[in-house]
Formats: structure tokens, C-alpha cells, sequence
């Protein structure tokens, strides 16, 4: 990667100085091997441990020296070798860590008219070359460029693409282009965290802070000790207005108090319930009285889907909602999930869905069963 050294052996000097007659000695080339290899660079050395018997091109050899050369730090040796060829990525490599930006500026220009073919490997070294020069324009352009010649565009890069392109499009403040490229890179390995905690910033920015929260939560599950998800997911909290679920996230212990009794429950459709909403709660108001009725006229082995949608105070609400689970005793057979935002199309089995009392009804298709519970009035 850029600005990398490493320490030159004793004997290597020579053998690389070897390599560059007309017929090198299979000697050389093995000891270039043992180098890559002790170096962790287990490709690398298989390729010259088969040149010591099958030697290269004199084009590719000089190429391949030429990496090495850059490699240890020796820098006017490798240029020596790269600007008797054809022009090359390798020279654009080079004169980004000689620091001359202007040349490497001409020289992409003039490799983006015919691009040679490129490794990942390479490409991801230029785009933090450029990044290490403050040029996140030249990178994104050989990103952009090089995709639209390989075929398939930018939608086919692989997952170090994306978050290339997403950092950069960050740094020239195109944040909504970034959001873009942070989710087809989710789309290619959802577990990677960084894309994740990304969106949570940008989601403070749209002002969604119910989507900053959800991606917050998302990567704490996975790494409960996650350097910056904490203090974001604090940021949402206070954007949201989530007073009692701050209050939770700076207290675990602090009592959550049990949602009141409810009235107005019909229990004619809950032999049937396969998934079961609770839409912008703060507390799961008929939740125990759905729970009870459905565990008395449902199979042991049977289990149901709860989903806790939009929430108002979704640390607080899951809170309560795992109380009741455990006072219930049936947290094996529900699986409880969380979503942000109201889409319909996300719930297909969706069957019953509770609201508050005073709640406007979200678009929903016609065959899920709307309850607003109203808490019965204490004396």
C-alpha cells in the first residue's frame, strides 16, 4: 500500500540486480520468492518460484523488478526500469508516492483513453494514493472510468469498491451518491459494521433519526463494544425525542414500568396469527392480552412473528417487550424484530397490527386486522 517500506536482506540487492541479465540464474528468482513469502505475500512468491524454471517475458520480468524495487523504497531504481516501457499503472503508482501530481495527473488522463487491464489490488492502492494527496476527484474518475470500460458499470464492483467510491463521494460532500454506495455494498456482505455506522450519520443529516437509531442498534447487536455507535446512536436518541429510552441507554437497570391494561380486544382471528405489528408505540399497549389469548389457543411448537415498527422509543419499547415475553415465559416462540419506518410490502404475512388510540391508520392492505387499544382508566 502507499508509502509502504521494507527492510532490504542482505542478498536481495544483488539478486534483484541479477534478474535484469539477459538469462538470470533460477537462483535469483528463488531468493525473490523467499522474500514475498516471508514477507506474507503467498501469491507473489509462487509466481517467482515458477519464473526459477519457467521465466517470464522480458516486458513482464522488468514489471515485476520494478514492484519490487518500489516496494523496499527504491524508488529511482524502479522508475528506471518503468519509463523504459509502455505507460503503466505501475508508473502512475509510482509518481503518486514520489509525490509529483501533476505528472500522475497527465498519466491517468492519458491511461483512461486505453485503459490497461488493472487489478484490485492496484486500483485500491491508486485510490488511497490519490486520497493521501487530498485528490478524491482523480479517484473517483478512475473508479467511474474504469468501470464504465470493464462492462457491467459501476453496480458490478466488488464490496472495497463500493466503500472506495462511497468514502469518496463523502469527502466531496455528495452525500446522498455516498448512502447509494454504502447500500449496494451492504447488499454484497450485509455484515460488514463501517457501511452501517456510514448511513447512521447520513441519516442524522436527512434528519431521520428513527433510521440513525435502527443502524445503531444493528451494529451494537453484533459488537457491543463498537468504538462509535454509542455516542451516534445517543445523537438519534436526542433527535428523536426518545426521553425514555435515553434515560434507558445511560441506565440499564432503571425500572420500565409494565403497559396498562387495555380494553376492546376481539379474539375471533388469533388462532391464526402468523405475524403481529405494534405501529409508533412507546409501550406495547394489548400486546399481554394478544400474547395470552394467542398462547391459549395456539400449539406448544408454533411460533409467531413480532415486528416493532417506527417506535417513538425503541430502546424502551423493546425493553417492555422482552419483559412481557419473559413474564410469559414464551420468548423461545416469539421472534421479535424492529423496523424504523412503515412499509407495507416489508410484512406480507402481516395479520393484526395495534396502534395507539389516537394513531392515523398507515396504508396497509385490506386483510390486516387493525386494534387500537384504549388502557382502561385507573381508579
Amino acid at each position: 500500500m502507499s508509502g509502504m517500506r521494507e527492510t532490504l536482506p542482505a542478498d536481495l540487492d544483488q539478486a534483484l540486480i541479477d534478474l535484469e541479465a539477459d538469462a538470470p540464474a533460477p537462483s535469483a528468482f528463488e531468493r525473490v520468492a523467499r522474500w514475498r513469502r516471508a514477507c506474507g505475500d503467498a501469491e507473489s512468491a509462487a509466481e517467482w518460484q515458477t519464473w526459477s524454471l519457467l521465466p517470464p517475458e522480458q516486458a513482464e520480468l522488468r514489471t515485476a523488478l520494478a514492484e519490487c524495487w518500489r516496494r523496499l523504497g527504491r524508488f529511482d531504481q524502479a522508475a528506471r526500469l518503468l519509463n523504459a516501457q509502455a505507460p503503466s499503472w505501475h508508473q502512475l503508482i509510482l509518481l503518486l508516492q514520489q509525490h509529483h501530481v501533476p505528472e500522475a495527473l497527465g498519466l491517468q488522463s492519458q491511461l483512461l483513453q486505453d485503459p490497461p487491464p488493472l487489478e484490485i489490488e492496484h486500483l485500491l492502492e491508486l485510490v488511497s494514493l490519490w486520497r493521501d494527496h487530498n485528490q478524491p476527484e482523480p479517484a473517483l474518475e478512475l473508479l467511474k472510468q474504469l468501470a464504465a470500460h470493464q462492462g457491467g458499470g459501476p453496480s458490478q464492483f466488488p464490496t472495497p469498491l463500493a466503500n472506495a467510491c462511497a468514502d469518496l463521494l463523502e469527502q466531496l460532500h455528495r452525500y446522498d451518491e455516498a448512502a447509494s454506495w454504502w447500500e449496494h455494498s451492504l447488499r454484497l456482505d450485509p455484515w460488514q459494521n463501517w457501511p452501517v455506522m456510514r448511513l447512521a450519520h447520513h441519516s442524522l443529516r436527512q434528519r431521520h433519526p428513527a433510521t440513525c437509531v435502527h443502524y445503531c442498534r444493528t451494529v451494537l447487536e453484533r459488537d457491543p463494544q463498537h468504538q462509535w455507535a454509542p455516542g451516534v446512536l445517543n445523537q438519534g436518541l436526542e433527535q428523536l425525542g426518545a426521553r425514555k429510552s435515553l434515560l434507558l441507554l445511560s441506565d440499564p437497570s432503571v425500572t420500565v414500568a409494565a403497559a396498562p391494561a387495555c380494553d376492546g380486544w376481539s379474539e375471533a382471528t388469533i388462532r391464526d396469527l402468523r405475524c403481529v405489528g405494534l405501529f409508533a408505540m412507546e409501550a406495547p399497549l394489548g400486546l399481554d392480552v394478544v400474547m395470552e389469548t394467542w398462547l391459549q389457543t395456539n400449539e406448544p411448537h408454533q411460533s409467531l412473528e413480532l415486528w416493532l415498527i417506527a417506535s417513538p422509543e425503541p430502546l424502551w419499547l423493546r425493553a417492555a417487550v422482552d419483559q412481557q415475553l419473559r413474564t410469559l415465559d414464551c420468548q423461545k416462540r416469539i421472534n421479535v424484530k424492529e423496523w424504523p419506518r412503515w412499509e407495507a410490502q416489508r410484512w406480507p404475512s402481516l395479520s393484526l397490527l395495534l396502534l395507539p388510540p389516537q394513531c392515523p391508520t398507515p396504508h396497509q392492505e385490506p386483510a390486516i386486522q387493525l386494534w387500537r387499544p384504549q388502557p382502561i382508566p385507573t381508579l
